[in-house]
């Protein structure tokens, strides 16, 4: 065994279609490392510190590359002659956590033509006109959530923030994507769901890791046929019995979300189609959503200047929460400078998703790669390089600003894709950044904010990342302005 694992050490450095490419030589004799890094949480940390060492594209493993030049959005995730929906995302977890029928992402279905009509069926539910009816909706959440956090200004009590947007995000995508609310900042009947996320992310990250390995891959395979899915369906069965009663529903509902703009659409999809993959709009709306915004919460209250400027254009804005409009806030120009530079310091999918060379091999970056090559735009990386911007481990809105200053000329705005680029690129970025505005404004107009001592010096270091952002409680004390 060890001679055959030496042997295949010394193919992968020497003789390997990949040997050229720069990055650690153990990494590259071996995916051992990488793994191991990825079970630790530490893999965009230190892929980041090989990016910063060796330049733009990094051998992480025998047979695969990373990537922080701009060029590989448009070669790995655009439309190619190699790949004309994008370089199909890595399939190995797929048939581990419940193959097509359950698939979190509608671009790795076996056919390009189902990939095709599951975004066609998803797409007029994610325009600006169907958004703008969901706004009510989403302001009904967002109040609910105002009303405890005055109730804990009101007792003085200092209040997780990153809980309480996990548990507000959930209820919001749960009554759009299912017809009906987790109640997460009601009852709290389905904590213990919200609270699973964590465990989801890293057991998943997990096994996509392991199952590199053919040894591991069988092992995992034996233990969940013999074992069962019952954590599985512990996660699934709430998104799939509110699913199913929404659409029983559906006829004389009066409910104009986004279940309603789907099932009334022209595309031909399902419910049972719609409902298998409701749990994953769960999970692309609700998890990343609730990665940002403890994020972007913790970078305005250590930045107290940003902070100060952002609550003045919020609050001259809005005399009150009546003015409070979608139109309103999608003109605010220093929030949207706020959040893309959150989204830039703290991307929701810090890696991104490994993409796969389709056969007969393709051209990323001006070279030919062979077929089976894993490739990924590393997302983290690409937005923390010097090569690309200016001071790029600092927190500085104004770089988006029209006005931005001369020193911001060189960065690389064209680098900057968080929502991805091409046929698989994210439907849900308008609501995504509605939804923001909605709850930072909000926010704003009803409380000043300050971070507990507690928080600061455990979100100093480097957090986990098990594809998501692993995040330490985000405790803040509030003072209510307006009654």
């Amino acid at each position: 065994m060890s001679q055959y694992g030496a042997s295949a050490a010394a193919y992968n450095l020497f003789l390997h279609p990949l040997r050229k490419y720069p990055g650690p030589r153990h990494w590259a004799a071996t995916r051992l490392f990488l793994t191991v890094s990825i079970l630790r949480g530490r893999y965009v940390h230190e892929i980041n510190a090989m990016h910063r060492r060796y330049g733009h594209v990094v051998r992480i493993a025998p047979n695969q590359l990373s990537y922080t030049d701009e060029r590989a959005w448009r070669d790995i995730c655009g439309v190619t002659r190699a790949a004309p929906l994008g370089m199909r995302k890595d399939e190995r977890l797929n048939d581990l956590v419940g193959g097509d029928a359950t698939n979190p992402d509608p671009s790795m279905n076996k056919a390009d033509m189902q990939h095709t009509r599951m975004r066609k069926a998803l797409a007029p539910a994610f325009t600006i006109a169907s958004l703008r009816q969901q706004v009510p909706l989403i302001m009904r959440h967002v109040d609910e959530l105002v009303a405890v956090l005055s109730d804990a200004a009101r007792e003085g009590r200092p209040v997780d923030l990153g809980r309480l947007y996990c548990f507000v995000l959930y209820d919001i995508f749960s009554d759009l994507f299912l017809g009906e609310s987790f109640h997460l900042l009601g009852d709290g009947a389905l904590h213990p769901w919200a609270a699973s996320m964590a465990g989801f992310a890293k057991a998943t990250t997990a096994l996509a890791a392991l199952s590199h390995f053919p040894v591991a891959r069988l092992m995992i395979s034996v233990m969940l046929r013999f074992m069962g899915t019952k954590s599985r369906d512990a996660f699934m069965n709430p998104c799939f019995d509110r699913f199913e009663r929404r659409v029983r529903a559906q006829e004389g509902s009066g409910r104009f979300d986004i279940v309603h703009f789907i099932l009334d659409g022209k595309q031909h999809v399902t419910a049972k189609e719609l409902r298998d993959f409701s749990p994953f709009l769960m999970i692309g709306g609700g998890e990343t959503m609730s990665s940002l915004m403890p994020c972007l919460t913790y970078l305005l209250l250590k930045h107290p200047g940003v902070l100060q400027r952002l609550a003045k254009e919020i609050r001259e804005t809005f005399a009150s929460e009546a003015d409070l409009t979608a139109e309103g806030i999608l003109r605010l120009p220093y929030l949207g400078a706020c959040i893309d530079e959150a989204l830039r310091m703290y991307p929701p999918v810090p890696q991104g998703n490994d993409r796969v060379v389709p056969a007969g091999g393709a051209r990323v970056c001006g070279d030919l790669l062979p077929e089976g090559t894993i490739v990924v735009v590393s997302q983290l990386s690409t937005y923390r390089q010097k090569r690309n911007w200016f001071r790029p481990d600092s927190f500085l809105p104004e770089r988006w600003l029209p006005e931005a200053g001369p020193e911001f000329a060189r960065d690389c705005k064209a680098s900057f894709k968080p929502f991805l680029v091409g046929p698989q690129n994210c439907l849900g970025q308008e609501l995504a950044n509605l939804t923001l505005r909605l709850i930072v404004s909000k926010l704003l107009l009803n409380f000043d904010l300050r971070l507990e001592p507690e928080s600061d010096m455990t979100w100093q270091t480097d957090l986990p990342v098990y594809n998501v952002w692993i995040k330490p409680p985000l405790m803040v004390q509030l003072a209510k302005l307006r009654e």
